[in-house]
């Protein structure tokens, strides 16, 4: 057995006049991982992780139009996020 497990701080460096929510970064992000790997014998092994990416409370209070072309640039809410993600894989040495 082999067992992994990682931290990461992650700091948003966009700001809330450019701030998108086809990109959203919703600023600071915690991210927390596990995995774990099993062997059968020399050729043959089991991997998996899973991850967690905790965002922090972003609240943008005004739209702003930065360029000038009519469209707002970003828009007013509150966001959150929350990722979950996993990974598996079956390996076999040659």
């Amino acid at each position: 057995w082999t067992v992994r497990a990682g931290y990461m701080f992650d700091q948003s460096p966009v700001p809330d006049e450019t701030f998108s929510q086809l990109f959203m970064d919703t600023g600071t992000k915690h991210h927390l991982t596990l995995g774990a790997r099993f062997g059968l014998d020399e050729r043959i092994y089991f991997e998996g992780a899973v991850e967690g990416v905790f965002g922090a409370e972003r609240t943008i209070d005004t739209a702003e139009d930065l360029n000038g072309d009519g469209y707002y640039d970003n828009l007013p809410g509150t966001y959150k996020n929350l990722t979950l993600s996993s990974s598996w894989a079956f390996n076999y040495r040659f």
